[in-house]
C-alpha cells in the first residue's frame, strides 16, 4: 500500500474526526446563552409532547416534518430528560450541533472524488463558516436537512459511478429523511436531479445506455425506501395514516407562502448576508473566502494543462449545478429566511474544497504548495472571528445577519421575573384556575410557552378576556397593543413592567400586587 493510500484510508478519517471533535467543543460552549427563537421554542414544545408519550400527529399549518423530533427524543432521554419541564436549551440544541459536526465526517464519502486536500479544506470551511456554525446551534430542521441532502447527493454521484442497487436505495432513503425534515427538500432534490442528468450526459454513449437501463430497474427500490421512511415517520409508525397524505397536501400551502408575505425579501437577500452585510454601527460580515475558492474550482473546470482541476470534470459540474440551481431558486422565491441559505451554501463549501485542491495541484511543487496552503488557512481567520461574534456578543442582536426576528434577552428576564415572584409562594389562587394569563397573537406569544413550560395553570388567548382578567390571575402578560385595554380592566391591582420581545415588539408583564409585595419583602431581607 502506497503512502498516499495510507493517508487517505487512515490519516484522513482521523484528521476529520479530530476536526469534528474540536468544532463540537467550540460550538458546545455557551450553547444555552442565546434566548430561544420563537421557531426553536415551537419545535421544542412540539418535541416535548412526543417525549411525554402523547404521540405525534403531523400539523401542516404550524410545523415541518417529524425527523427532528424523533431524533431528539433518544438524545434527550440519554441526557436524563423525560419531560419538557426538565429540559433546557442545551438539551435540545445538542441535536443540530451533533448533525453539524457529522456534516464534517460525511466528507469522508467524498474522498474518492475530492481527494484528501479537497476533503480537509471543505471540512475546515464547514467548521469555521459563521452561518453553518450559527444554525448548528439552532433547534430547527435546517442542519438535518443539509445532512440528509448531502447524503443523497453523494449516493447519486456514487450510483452514476457504480450503478448498483445499494446506492439507489441510499438516494431514496436520504430523500425520505429529507421529506420528513422540511418541505423545501424538493428544491434540493430538483437541483440533484439537474446535476445527475448532467452527470449522465457526461458519460460515453454506451455507458449512458447501461445507466438508463439500470436506473429503470433500480428506481422502484429507491422509491420504496423513500415511501417507507416517509410513511414510518409521518404516520407515527402507522398510528396516524393520514399523516403521509397531509405531508403531500401541505405543499399547496407552502407554495402559497412562497409569495412572501411578512417574509418577503429582495432577490439579493442571501447574497448580501453571505458576502457583504452591515447593519447600522455593527461589524461587517462576509464569507467571501468560500465564494472565492468556489470560483477557483469553476476556473479549474474550464481550464486546461496546469490549471486543470484534479477533481473530475463531471463531479465538478455536478456540484456546481447543485449549488447554483438552489442558490438561484431560493433567491427568486419571495419568501426568505436566512437559515434557508444553508441548503445551497453547503454545495458552495464542497466547491470551495475543490477550489483548494485545484490550487494545490496548480502550485505543483511542495515549496510552493506549503506557503500556498498556509495562505488559504489564513482565510479561516476572518471566518473564525465572525463565528465567535455571531455566537457570542451578537447572538441575538439584530445587527447579526443570521439573527432573524430573534427573541431579545429581555424575554428571558421576563420569565425570570415570573419565576422569582412565584418562588416566594403564591397568594390565594385565582378564581379561574389560571395563574398566568397571556393575551397575544399566537405568533407573538412564542417563545413564552417554552419559558413557562414548568407551569401548569397557563392560558393563552388571542385578545383580552374581561371575565378572566376580573378573576385576578397572579400574572398577566400581553402584547403592548393590548396594554391600554388591560389597564382599564385591572386598574391598580397589578404592578406593571415592560420587556423587549423582538425588534419593534414589546411585552407587558403585570404581577398581582399581593404577590409582588411578597417578592419585595424577600428582596429586602
Amino acid at each position: 500500500m502506497t503512502t498516499a493510500k495510507i493517508c487517505v484510508r487512515w490519516l484522513l478519517p482521523a484528521l476529520l474526526l479530530l476536526l469534528a471533535t474540536a468544532v463540537f467543543c467550540w460550538r458546545w460552549s455557551g450553547l444555552e446563552d442565546r434566548p430561544m427563537h420563537h421557531d426553536e421554542a415551537n419545535q421544542a414544545v412540539r418535541c416535548g409532547e412526543l417525549l411525554a408519550g402523547r404521540g405525534y400527529r403531523y400539523d401542516p399549518e404550524e410545523h415541518h416534518g417529524p425527523s427532528l423530533y424523533y431524533l431528539s427524543v433518544p438524545w434527550l432521554r440519554l441526557q436524563g430528560v423525560t419531560t419538557l419541564a426538565e429540559s433546557s436549551e442545551r438539551h435540545f440544541r445538542l441535536v443540530p450541533l451533533l448533525f453539524g459536526c457529522l456534516l464534517i465526517m460525511q466528507l469522508l464519502w467524498w474522498r474518492r472524488g475530492l481527494g484528501a486536500v479537497g476533503v480537509v479544506a471543505a471540512g475546515l470551511l464547514l467548521g469555521f463558516s459563521p452561518v453553518m456554525a450559527y444554525y448548528s446551534r439552532y433547534y430547527i430542521q435546517e442542519v438535518l436537512l443539509v445532512f440528509f441532502a448531502g447524503g443523497a447527493l453523494c449516493c447519486l454521484w456514487r450510483w452514476v459511478e457504480q450503478p448498483r442497487w445499494p446506492w439507489a436505495v441510499g438516494v431514496g432513503a436520504f430523500w425520505g429523511l429529507c421529506h420528513a425534515s422540511k418541505e423545501t427538500w424538493v428544491i434540493s432534490a430538483a437541483a440533484m436531479v439537474c446535476g445527475g442528468v448532467l452527470l449522465w450526459c457526461c458519460q460515453p454513449a454506451w455507458r449512458r445506455r447501461i445507466l438508463l437501463a439500470r436506473a429503470l430497474r433500480q428506481a422502484p427500490w429507491a422509491l420504496l425506501a423513500l415511501l417507507a421512511l416517509s410513511a414510518l415517520l409521518y404516520t407515527a409508525g402507522g398510528r396516524h395514516p393520514r399523516g403521509l397524505l397531509d405531508s403531500v397536501l401541505a405543499y399547496g400551502g407552502y407554495l402559497q407562502r412562497a409569495g412572501g408575505g411578512d417574509h418577503s425579501q429582495p432577490w439579493t437577500f442571501y447574497l448580501e448576508r453571505l458576502l457583504w452585510y452591515r447593519a447600522g454601527p455593527g461589524p461587517r460580515w462576509s464569507e467571501w473566502p468560500v465564494l472565492a475558492l468556489a470560483l477557483c474550482a469553476l476556473a479549474g473546470l474550464s481550464g486546461c494543462g496546469r490549471w486543470r482541476s484534479p477533481v473530475a470534470r463531471p463531479l465538478l459540474l455536478y456540484l456546481a449545478v447543485y449549488a447554483l440551481v438552489q442558490a438561484v431558486t431560493y433567491s427568486l422565491i419571495a419568501y426568505k429566511t436566512p437559515w434557508c441559505a444553508l441548503a445551497f451554501w453547503h454545495g458552495f463549501i464542497l466547491l470551495a474544497g475543490c477550489g483548494v485542491a485545484t490550487l494545490y495541484a496548480w502550485l505543483r511543487h511542495w515549496y510552493w504548495q506549503v506557503p500556498g496552503m498556509l495562505l488559504c488557512a489564513l482565510l479561516l481567520w476572518p471566518l473564525a472571528a465572525q463565528t465567535r461574534r455571531a455566537n457570542g456578543r451578537y447572538a441575538a442582536d439584530p445587527r447579526n445577519p443570521y439573527a432573524y426576528a430573534h427573541t431579545l434577552p429581555d424575554a428571558r428576564r421576563l420569565a425570570q421575573r415570573i419565576d422569582a415572584v412565584a418562588a416566594c409562594g403564591a397568594p390565594a389562587p385565582a378564581d379561574s384556575g389560571v395563574d398566568i394569563a397571556v393575551f397575544s397573537s399566537a405568533e407573538d406569544a412564542w417563545p413564552l410557552p417554552w419559558y413557562l413550560r414548568r407551569y401548569d395553570a397557563v392560558g393563552y388567548w388571542a385578545e383580552p378576556v374581561p371575565a378572566l382578567v376580573a378573576a385576578r390571575p397572579h400574572f398577566i402578560v400581553c402584547s403592548v397593543a393590548y396594554d391600554d385595554e388591560v389597564e382599564k380592566l385591572v386598574g391598580a391591582v397589578y404592578q406593571r413592567e415592560l420587556y423587549g420581545w423582538r425588534p419593534n415588539s414589546i411585552m407587558v408583564l403585570r404581577v398581582r400586587r399581593d404577590a409582588w409585595a411578597k417578592w419585595l419583602a424577600r428582596q429586602q431581607r
